[in-house]
């Protein structure tokens, strides 16, 4: 059966209420032209140890460096959400015009949320992830989760990853209290407190930056995130994984092999249902998320009440 629907570029190039992801900056997109495929990235590696004492004649130690590769197949990764607008409510909400543009946005948004619970899982749920209880002090373990990441291979900033709530939960720590005193920030009552900045926690915290989920999905969504945070070494997008060591990538379809436009980014259709007597709209898109190496993340928990000033 042909496809009667309409594609409507038009609808797709809509912006939408975007809520704050970071999908786009821990794994970023990676527009591939082929929903099946081959990825290829530099996988972390322990340094090796040169020889000494070599016997003259003898041939050096040999060691081996293999590529790295994982499959993706995008077929099998749809998002898809469809939205029905009963013709009865098509006047109420502006005309036809204007309720397909209602329709295509509430799409686009429940298409990028389920793309971030992928990246949500891939942080605070990873079962690969080790994470570090901050027992008594939260700026101690964060020190030692920099210096473990600092040391392994990859350029890119070094961030905490939290949800809002927990943000705004730690900056009531009796040693981060303490410690803005420092950047200049005296905190003198609760109100001080929350008005401080992710980039002066992050000052505070010796962290390059704070990145800061929305509360629905980096804490809401599951007990086990509640008290969790992670330090992670954050990717280049504009750089291949197969060029340098990254922790992971979003590969999205993009029928052109480039990064999306805002009117290719989703693929967005429109179609008149007589059986339902109502006006629908469908918005699509392909995407597998791939935690390329695992290393770099360095997860923290314990983030509780306990240590509240």
């Amino acid at each position: 059966m042909a496809d009667t629907r309409t594609l409507r570029p038009d609808l797709a190039a809509l912006e939408y209420a975007r809520p704050n992801y970071l999908t786009d900056f821990i794994f970023p997109m990676l527009p591939r032209a082929m929903r099946q495929g081959t990825l290829y990235f530099q996988d972390l590696q322990a340094d090796v140890a040169a020889q000494t004492g070599r016997v003259a004649g003898t041939a050096p130690t040999t060691n081996l460096i293999a590529d790295a590769k994982t499959t993706y197949n995008l077929e099998n990764d749809e998002f898809i959400d469809r939205e029905e607008i009963p013709d009865g409510d098509i006047a109420g909400l502006g005309g036809l015009d204007a309720a397909q543009q209602v329709a295509a946005r509430i799409g686009k948004r429940a298409v990028g949320n389920a793309i971030e619970d992928l990246t949500v899982a891939n942080v605070l749920g990873n079962g690969s992830v080790t994470y570090t209880d901050i027992g008594t002090s939260l700026i101690a373990a964060i020190g030692v989760g920099f210096d473990v990441l600092a040391d392994l291979a990859g350029e890119g900033e070094i961030a905490l990853v939290l949800s809002s709530r927990v943000f705004n939960l730690i900056k009531r720590y009796t040693e981060v209290v303490d410690r803005m005193k420092y950047t200049g920030v005296i905190a003198g009552s609760v109100t001080d407190v929350r008005g401080i900045s992710a980039m002066q926690l992050g000052a505070c915290l010796g962290v390059d930056r704070i990145l800061v989920g929305n509360n629905e999905q980096w804490y809401t969504q599951s007990a086990t995130y509640q008290d969790r945070a992670a330090l992670i070494k954050l990717p280049s997008a504009g750089v291949e994984p197969k060029e340098a060591i990254q922790v992971g990538r979003t590969c999205w379809f993009s029928p052109t092999g480039a990064v999306p436009s805002a009117e290719t980014l989703f693929e967005v259709h429109s179609w008149y249902s007589e059986t339902e007597l109502s006006e629908m709209v469908d918005v699509r898109a392909y995407a597998e998320q791939k935690v390329l190496n695992v290393e770099l993340i360095y997860g923290l928990d314990g983030l509780d009440t306990d240590l509240l000033s």
